[in-house]
């Protein structure tokens, strides 16, 4: 303890010197610019806490940092040439850990009561350690008070308690450590990371974790490894067909023969065929797709554990922290640490804003034709996509198209609509074209572009835009912003 003690005090001085080093410098370079009327006591002030924060709702908060101070929290929401505006509140805490200066400042308080929903359709309760707080706190979603420390829910309002629970803090769930009887001691072919190996180790102790990984740092991995290890029933739940295939193909490629008949695969779309069932484990892969409207109901199912799976957990529609309240305990690394650790490649972003859709169309055979290496063409527009299909002479792949894997294994470039958005793991994928996408949505964006990280070369991915759709929909790119990789623009002539 004393030798730990000594390196922090080591360690402090350092820190202490490097700062005092650093306002020495600025007071010099002002000075030396002829700088007289600085107050220099204001700046180390500004030095000393660089950033402004601003009320945006009751729960959130605008946080706005120069540029060029690297500070990277919440959601960056808009950009000038300046500053960044991100946006923070308490379920981006539960990811990545807001400093308790910033804490103190927009005043977050712990949770003001703990609180769990349990129980099953259409009868489901809430327990709480105070149920008379709980009850008057929670009024409109309640319909009886039962036994001491247990709340009867509305039938039909058991999101809208979830959801009010999860804005006013709290976690709305217990830890349910995984039971010695539910684990077996079989481990599949493959070795665990050491940041995979905290995530099995946090999801033992609670049964129940939401993983925010960035693409390609092995969140499938985790998930079949989990399949694995828990008895009984367990079943993935995916928003299409081509993250369906992937998850037959890695179940198929690195599960034991004995343990493939317990684990069934369905899509959000086919919850209704299972939500009488009951399961030791459920995988929601993609999970910000799960508090959609059609598809919330899901949650309830009947399983002892749950995983959720994403690299993009936030929503457009304003239901972000639903994906935090129907998965489990939230837990990822800033996407900048895997950076800093070599773990995770960073593609160049190349942004070609073209004067019309025809200079959209050579500027799109030009990047093909100089391409080397496995590439997907992104193209929202079915008729579009067709279009592009025909002059490239390559396939294109929709959601009528069977074995998608198997023909983008097949041909060097193909095109492929919102389908390939999720869960398409090509290790040989050298190039990603965004030709046509879906508005100014970040989230599609960050997919995309996480498609080259799930591959063994570094890539390139190239987003043409026409002046009109950059100056409508450039905000897809704030995503990329966000997360430090380089994005660079490009004017290109008629």
């Amino acid at each position: 303890m004393l030798k730990l003690d000594a390196t922090i005090r080591q360690l402090s001085s350092r820190v202490q010197g490097i700062k005092d080093a650093a306002q020495v410098s600025i007071d010099s370079a002002v000075v030396s610019r002829g700088v007289a009327n600085a107050d220099m006591e204001l700046l180390h002030r500004f030095l000393a806490k660089p950033y402004l924060i601003l009320p945006k709702t009751e729960t959130q908060w605008y946080l706005i940092v120069p540029r060029f101070v690297d500070m990277q929290l919440g959601v960056l929401e808009r950009q000038t040439d300046e500053y960044n505006l991100f946006v923070i509140d308490h379920y981006v805490d539960w990811i990545t850990p807001l400093p308790r200066d910033i804490k103190d400042a927009i005043g977050m308080k712990e949770a003001p009561l703990q609180a769990v929903v349990g129980g099953t359709p259409p009868m489901m309760d809430v327990q709480v350690k105070d149920t008379d707080i709980a009850f008057e706190r929670y009024r409109p979603f309640l319909l009886r008070r039962e036994e001491p420390g247990k709340l009867k829910v509305k039938q039909g309002l058991e999101f809208d308690l979830i959801d009010q629970l999860i804005r006013d803090g709290v976690m709305p769930f217990a830890k349910t450590p995984l039971a010695a009887e539910d684990l077996r001691d079989d481990v599949p072919s493959f070795e665990l990371r050491e940041y995979q190996k905290a995530a099995w180790e946090r999801f033992r102790e609670s049964g129940a974790v939401g993983v925010y990984w960035a693409p390609g740092m092995g969140k499938m991995f985790l998930g079949l490894y989990a399949l694995c290890r828990v008895k009984g029933p367990k079943l993935i739940v995916v928003p299409g067909l081509s993250l369906l295939e992937e998850w037959k193909r890695k179940c198929q490629l690195y599960l034991p023969e004995g343990i493939l008949p317990e684990v069934s695969l369905i899509t959000y779309v086919s919850a209704e065929k299972v939500l009488k069932n009951q399961y030791s484990l459920v995988i929601f892969d993609e999970s910000q797709h799960l508090p959609a409207t059609t598809y919330a109901r899901m949650s309830t199912i009947g399983a002892k554990y749950r995983i959720g799976l994403s690299a993009t957990p936030f929503r457009e529609d304003g239901r972000t922290d639903l994906i935090f309240a129907l998965t489990g305990f939230p837990m990822g690394l800033d996407w900048r640490t895997f950076m800093e650790k070599g773990v995770i490649p960073t593609p160049q972003a190349y942004v070609y804003v073209c004067p019309s859709l025809s200079s959209k169309l050579r500027q799109l055979r030009r990047l093909v034709d100089a391409s080397e290496g496995r590439t997907l063409v992104f193209c929202d527009s079915l008729d579009l996509g067709a279009q592009i299909s025909r002059e490239l002479e390559v396939p294109f792949i929709h959601g009528e198209s069977k074995n998608r894997l198997a023909t983008i294994g097949q041909n060097r470039v193909s095109v492929i609509s919102r389908v390939g958005d999720e869960g398409i793991d090509i290790t040989d994928l050298q190039n990603v074209i965004e030709f046509d996408f879906l508005f100014g949505s970040r989230r599609q964006e960050l997919q995309r572009y996480g498609r080259l990280l799930h591959s063994r070369f570094k890539g390139r991915h190239s987003i043409l835009m026409t002046d009109e759709e950059y100056k409508a929909h450039s905000k897809r790119l704030l995503s990329l912003y966000e997360k430090g990789f380089s994005v660079r623009l490009e004017a290109v002539e008629a």
